[in-house]
């Protein structure tokens, strides 16, 4: 499972949202969304959990690799890049 922790306000959260998803794809894992106060608009859509597991910081504002290994993660940071997400942006559309 790879989950986040929410940082900035609705145009932070949304890149968070799209790379948290494009991330735990790449890596076969499942995005859980921690509840916040924007998750009634995504309700149904994405599972629910609590920050768990190793917290991974982001490195840098520009686009790495995260090192997300099997087990449980936390990724910290805004993640603001569309290279997290490209890759899946079709399926995450329809969502």
């Amino acid at each position: 499972m790879i989950t986040c922790k929410f940082t900035g306000n609705l145009g932070n959260k949304l890149f968070e949202i799209w790379s948290l998803v494009g991330i735990a794809l790449k890596h076969g894992q499942q995005a859980v969304f921690p509840e916040s106060e924007i998750y009634h608009y995504l309700k149904g859509w994405f599972p629910v959990g609590t920050p768990v597991g190793n917290e991974i910081k982001e490195q840098s504002f520009a686009y790495h690799e995260w090192p997300v290994q099997s087990g449980d993660h936390t990724l910290t940071g805004y993640r603001q890049s569309e290279k997290y997400w490209k890759d899946c942006e079709g399926e995450l559309r329809k969502m």
